[in-house]
C-alpha cells in the first residue's frame, strides 16, 4: 500500500489564471450543491460542503492523477489532487492555497499545471506559478 506524504512549497510570484474545466479526458460537472470531476463515466471526486471547481482540470501525463483548484462556500481555496488507479486509487490530497497566491487574475479563475510526476503548480499561467505542491509515495 502506498503511503502519501504531502508537502507544499509557496513561490514568491503572485497572480492567478484559467478557465472552467474540460481537459485531457477529465470532465467537470456542476451540481446543485457541489461539483464533481469525472474521467469518462467514473466519478473521481465529489465536492464536500458545496465545493466548486474554480480552475482548469488537468490529468497527469501518466493518467494516474487529476489536479484542479476548488473553493468552499466559506471562500477557502485548495489545490486538489486525486490519484487514479493503483493502490492509492481515489486518494485525495488537498493543499490549502494561501491568500497571497490567490490574488485575482484578469479573468478571475486560477489554473493548475503538472510540473512533474508528483508536482502540481497553481497560478496565472503554466510558466508563472504562485504555489507548487509536491508529495511522495512510500
Amino acid at each position: 500500500m502506498a503511503r502519501l506524504v504531502p508537502a507544499v512549497t509557496v513561490l514568491v510570484a503572485l497572480a492567478l489564471f484559467a478557465g472552467d474545466a474540460l481537459a485531457d479526458g477529465a470532465e467537470h460537472r456542476r451540481g446543485d450543491r457541489s461539483d464533481a470531476v469525472y474521467i469518462g463515466d467514473a466519478r473521481v471526486w465529489s465536492g464536500d460542503r458545496g465545493e466548486r471547481v474554480i480552475s482548469t482540470i488537468k490529468l497527469s501525463k501518466r493518467r494516474d492523477a487529476v489536479a484542479f483548484a476548488a473553493r468552499t462556500r466559506t471562500g477557502a481555496v485548495s489545490l486538489v489532487v486525486v490519484l487514479v488507479g493503483g493502490d492509492a486509487n481515489g486518494h485525495t490530497m488537498r493543499f490549502p492555497v494561501p491568500g497571497k497566491a490567490r490574488r485575482p487574475h484578469h479573468n478571475g479563475s486560477p489554473t493548475v499545471t503538472w510540473m512533474g510526476k508528483h508536482r502540481v503548480a497553481y497560478g496565472p499561467g503554466e510558466l508563472v506559478p504562485t504555489m507548487v505542491a509536491s508529495w511522495k509515495l512510500r
